[in-house]
């Protein structure tokens, strides 16, 4: 029996859905990497020290300058699961709790790679993690966290 042009339809639509959860797949496999502004004292940070900054343990830059971390919500997730090995409710019951004795804030939540980008690019303490193939000439790469 000769198949109906709803069935080819249907067919399409599922290569087509198919297809999207592939590319989405691929742009979340992207590396994460930790910037800076190209004109801030942080040059090369190893994985300790943006452990170090992004648990509150670490506040100021070799120089002394105040380092400002910034979360970005759509690599929240897999930017502490990288680093820590951590989900994200569990980094956020931390964050409560030293906020909640005064010890220090925590990081300041952005939500886009651009947001985030254009922040570091504006603050030279600042530093953020992003999908590396945002990366662009206005921020440096201090680290790169592999998947």
């Amino acid at each position: 029996m000769p198949r109906r042009s709803g069935s080819l339809v249907h067919a399409a639509a599922h290569a087509f859905g198919a297809a999207c959860l592939l590319f989405s797949l691929a742009a979340s496999a992207t590396g994460l990497v930790v910037i800076a502004h190209p004109e801030s004292g942080l040059v090369n940070l190893s994985r300790s020290q943006v452990i170090q900054y992004y648990t509150g343990r670490a506040k100021s830059a070799p120089g002394g300058e105040p380092v400002a971390m910034i979360d970005v919500e759509p690599a929240r997730v897999r930017f502490y699961q990288a680093l820590l090995g951590r989900d994200v409710a569990e980094i956020d019951a931390y964050w409560a709790r030293l906020k909640f004795s005064g010890q220090t804030l925590p990081p300041m939540l952005v939500l886009t790679d651009e947001a985030a980008l254009e922040r570091v690019a504006r603050q030279r303490n600042a530093i953020a993690y992003i999908n590396e193939d945002k990366v662009d000439k206005r921020v440096r790469v201090v680290l790169k966290l592999d998947q």
